[in-house]
């Protein structure tokens, strides 16, 4: 998938903004009389009788107001939007703020801007949000880029609201090429609840960042999106979530929490339950379990060897024994002692045995002795670890050893033994599955 694009700025829905208080099921008594809540007072209001004695000039803003609520409610009995149109003039012309945003953008979006231009004014000056919201489209329309993100930086921060935020993060990355307010007011946009934003977070904070990488907001983006999984597919959360884990600080626990929430139908996610089972990675060590998925994803070749030697009863010692002519026997117990999966850590001889299980035909066997010389402190050696790499690559077009990429982009991320080189550890994300953002 090609890099995410940004559009051109929201217009506002010009009805009553949605964080109003809600409203209670009309009621209606008789064919004429309407009994609707007075928007105001939240008192029950016969309104049939407002209507009836408006006589076309009353000056009451209140009465004009549930007038033109009753008209403009989506579940009124008399809704009538020419209607509702002909009373938010009338509250505009009689100085009602609200009603001077509403009618003056509802204008502008007609294309009536000279007609418009002085209630937005109005409005805006009086820190209406519609009329500052409006404004800032004003201002847009007009290519005064500067005007525009300001006024809807300041809707935002006066109303908390989504869609002025989201349109200061487009302004800021499209017309003003300024990526650090652009991430600011993306990140705020999703914060406000902005399901444009919310369903990019993760991707604009750590994978394609505007201007800076904020593994903090982009742990919680991908912690709601596993909340929300029906949004994404599971190889898309899964994608997410092993990016994460390779280029952040992320916990082994904190690995598999998030992957015990993904569903099991892609063989990725299968493979690296049962890899956290084998050896404890993130959870207790379950050898039952562990067989379960094997079994799932039965082409993996070492996978079928752990299914066909294992002992539920006793791991280690099976592999071990096993492990002396059994190259993925080897591999098992050697990982396992290194891990310390069942009982103490034993570094000398899990390197003796995975040693013994170095195979092309296992190439995790290989990744799995380079990750001792990249980070035990006996036998740390990063040249002798990139040295069995070499012939490595081949393997990781699989995008299963997720270990092994977290290794080596921390190696080069943080210079472990050799330059910083970022673009070089970035490289090594590109074997992450076969789904690609």
């Amino acid at each position: 998938m090609s890099k995410k694009k940004v559009r051109k700025p929201k217009k506002k829905n010009n009805q009553r903004k949605k964080n109003h208080p809600p409203k209670k099921q009309v009621e209606i008594e008789t064919v004429e009389e309407i009994i609707l809540e007075d928007p105001i007072t939240h008192e029950r209001t016969n309104v049939s009788e407002l209507i009836r004695n408006d006589d076309g000039i009353t000056t009451s803003i209140h009465d004009l107001q549930v007038i033109y609520d009753a008209y403009s409610r989506p579940d009124s009995p008399i809704r009538d939007e020419k209607k509702a149109f002909k009373i938010l003039k009338r509250l505009a012309d009689l100085g009602d703020m609200r009603a001077c945003g509403v009618y003056g953008g509802t204008l502008l979006e007609n294309g009536q801007e000279k007609a418009a231009l002085p209630y937005i004014k109005k409005a805006a000056a009086a820190n209406d949000f519609s009329g500052l919201f409006n404004y800032g489209l004003y201002y847009y329309n007009h290519k005064k880029y500067q005007k525009a993100f300001d006024y809807f930086c300041k809707v935002s921060d006066l109303g908390n609201d989504e869609d002025a935020a989201f349109n200061a993060f487009i302004i800021a990355q499209n017309n003003l090429e300024d990526s650090k307010n652009a991430q600011k007011w993306f990140n705020q946009a999703a914060k406000l609840g902005s399901e444009d934003a919310k369903k990019d977070l993760w991707y604009f904070n750590l994978k394609q960042p505007f201007d800076h990488r904020d593994e903090q907001v982009a742990l919680q983006a991908l912690k709601d999106d596993l909340a929300s999984s029906d949004q994404k597919t599971t190889r898309e959360l899964f994608y997410e979530l092993a990016y994460t884990y390779v280029v952040t600080e992320m916990s082994e626990h904190q690995f598999f929490e998030m992957l015990s929430k993904l569903k099991d139908d892609i063989d990725d996610v299968i493979y690296a339950k049962a890899e956290c089972y084998a050896f404890g990675i993130g959870t207790k060590p379950d050898a039952q379990k562990a067989k379960d998925y094997y079994e799932k994803e039965a082409y993996d070749r070492l996978g079928q060897m752990y299914c066909k030697y294992v002992d539920l009863n006793d791991p280690l010692s099976a592999f071990m024994k096993r492990g002396k002519n059994n190259k993925a026997c080897a591999y098992f117990a050697g990982k396992m002692l290194y891990n310390g999966t069942y009982g103490k850590r034993d570094v000398d001889l899990a390197v003796k045995y995975l040693k013994k299980s170095q195979s092309v035909t296992y190439p995790r066997t290989i990744s799995a002795l380079a990750h001792i010389y990249f980070y035990d402190e006996k036998y740390e050696d990063v040249d002798l670890g990139l040295e069995i790499l070499e012939d490595y690559d081949h393997y990781r077009l699989y995008g299963r050893d997720i270990e092994n990429l977290k290794d080596l982009y921390s190696l080069y991320h943080y210079g472990l033994g050799v330059d910083v080189d970022e673009e070089k550890a970035l490289s090594f994300t590109q074997y992450l599955g076969f789904y690609r953002l």
